[in-house]
């Protein structure tokens, strides 16, 4: 069920409320932005600083806030094909039970339900995978809570399959919270999986799984959930771009990025803990909750993560800006991958925001040099070729 203001006429008046604060705000935004001395970083550019900041407030300082569900919908209805122009819509049966274990069924009122998948390429109307092809598999970012996969993923699909020789990549939704709480996201996550093992033919060590910011902690879960169960193959690989990787904690902001997690967090938390399945102060006095934040589903880079904690991933690449607020936690992230194994590279982009590989307001050239290596990597790791 969407938010009352996703519903008409209160959706027209709320973004009326907003584009007037928008309005009000944007001669600040312009006067602090028109020097280089003014910004964050002496290299952004105007535009950049002012897209920056603009999306900044209005996403953590109103939207968020308020219980926005930007372009939020029921992931759970499929959208007609004629109204897709670039990709080939497909319905992702439920996960089977075979695969279901452990965190999957942690809360027995949250279930496998079908859900959205979208295939991008050329032959993107054949689904069914030829010998040796390979696929990459995105999970979108948004907080957890909001914006659809069609939204928001076009230049991590298409600079995919720019810069590498990938053969297709597939997309899914996955469903949101407070709506549904955890833990849906993952249960979708491994729907989508099995799609593409079970229903596509394709197999594991030709699939790559990857996604930025939530959709990269989402990922993080899958993988960590197909090394626990063991119930399905892993993946040759993981792609995370600025992964959220530790919400037991709330970033610091800084003035160089777009997030603001001191806002964003405590109310992503309490989305997630909803159904009283994550111990959190909102809990009802009637719920007995089954696990934590610092669980390593939650919170991969938590401080006191134990030895072995990441033992069994596949090789990954991670990118990052290195003037975004969740750079401690991805370097805790990178240490604890490291240190127990993990054949991990990172592609980091100076003076560069949150999820800047897709950010198209920012330094085209600074994203076209980390497509370039990203896509060198995938070439190397998932194609077999360079």
């Amino acid at each position: 069920m969407a938010p009352v203001n996703r519903k008409q006429p209160f959706e027209l008046l709320y973004l009326t409320y907003v584009f007037l604060v928008f309005l009000f705000w944007m001669p600040y935004w312009v006067l602090t932005s028109l020097l280089p001395s003014m910004r964050p970083r002496s290299s952004w550019t105007f535009r950049e600083t002012v897209t920056a900041r603009a999306n900044k407030y209005m996403f953590f300082g109103v939207c968020l806030p308020d219980g926005y569900q930007l372009d939020a919908f029921a992931v759970t209805d499929i959208p007609e094909q004629k109204t897709l122009k670039r990709s080939k819509v497909v319905v992702i049966p439920p996960a089977k039970e075979k695969y279901l274990k452990g965190m999957a069924t942690i809360d027995p009122s949250v279930v496998p339900v079908s859900i959205p998948g979208y295939f991008y390429r050329k032959e993107m109307n054949r689904t069914k995978a030829l010998p040796g092809e390979k696929v990459s598999m995105v999970a979108h970012g948004g907080g957890c809570f909001a914006l659809p996969c069609s939204c928001i993923l076009d230049p991590q699909v298409y600079e995919t399959l720019r810069y590498s020789k990938t053969d297709k990549v597939f997309t899914f939704e996955y469903r949101l919270a407070p709506q549904a709480p955890w833990p849906a996201p993952l249960l979708d996550g491994i729907s989508a999986y099995t799609y593409l093992i079970d229903d596509c033919g394709f197999e594991p060590q030709n699939i790559m799984i990857g996604g930025d910011s939530a959709g990269a902690h989402l990922i993080l879960a899958l993988t960590r959930y197909i090394r626990d169960e063991m119930t399905l193959p892993m993946a040759r690989c993981l792609l995370l771009h600025s992964p959220w990787s530790d919400l037991t904690v709330d970033a610091l902001p800084v003035d160089s990025d777009t997030l603001d997690l001191t806002v964003g967090g405590p109310i992503v938390r309490k989305m997630f803990a909803a159904n009283g399945t994550i111990r959190h102060v909102s809990n009802r006095p009637s719920v007995t909750p089954l696990m934590d934040f610092t669980s390593p589903y939650l919170s991969p880079a938590f401080a006191d993560s134990p030895i072995g904690s990441f033992t069994g991933f596949p090789t990954t690449l991670l990118t990052y800006g290195d003037a975004e607020s969740l750079v401690p936690e991805i370097m805790r992230l990178k240490q604890n991958m490291e240190r127990d194994g993990v054949d991990l590279s990172a592609v980091t982009a100076p003076d560069g925001v949150h999820d800047f590989v897709i950010m198209t307001f920012w330094n085209a050239e600074k994203r076209r040099d980390a497509w370039v290596e990203i896509g060198k990597w995938v070439d190397k790791t998932l194609v077999g070729t360079q």
